[in-house]
């Protein structure tokens, strides 16, 4: 899984790109920090981080978040968020124009009539993509 995930990310995004909850699983904010503009965004306290993505981290809440730290993203992209804030990192995506990639855990089924089911090579993702990318 996180190979796809990076090899998707990688090969269609550029710029500014932020996970949402990237919690204590950082692998692939910290292979893409390696190589792009990345932001690792939690609630967490950066004590409870993996300690390779602290350069990148900020401490922020989607359900009410600093519009500040999301300006000019091309993506919010979470890997199996809850389904608590999976509305509000739409609703925020929305706001600063940016697309969304959700991957779910498992076979879970994300229910938001603004996403789109697509498989990458296998990989179910959830995609909402910007207007803004057809301006």
């Amino acid at each position: 899984m996180f190979s796809l995930l990076l090899k998707y990310l990688l090969s269609n995004y550029s710029g500014k790109i932020i996970e949402v909850g990237c919690g204590r699983y950082s692998s692939t904010a910290f292979a893409l920090s390696q190589c792009m503009e990345i932001i690792a965004i939690d609630i967490l306290d950066a004590d409870r981080i993996d300690y390779r993505i602290r350069p990148i981290y900020v401490r922020d809440d989607v359900t009410s978040p600093d519009l500040r730290l999301y300006q000019h993203a091309r993506l919010l992209y979470s890997i199996r968020p809850p389904f608590e804030i999976q509305r509000s990192i739409l609703n925020l995506a929305e706001q600063v124009k940016a697309d969304v990639l959700i991957k779910p855990l498992g076979t879970e089924i994300v229910e938001d009539a603004r996403l789109r089911l697509s498989n990458y090579r296998g990989l179910p993702l959830y995609r909402l993509e910007s207007r803004s990318a057809f301006e």
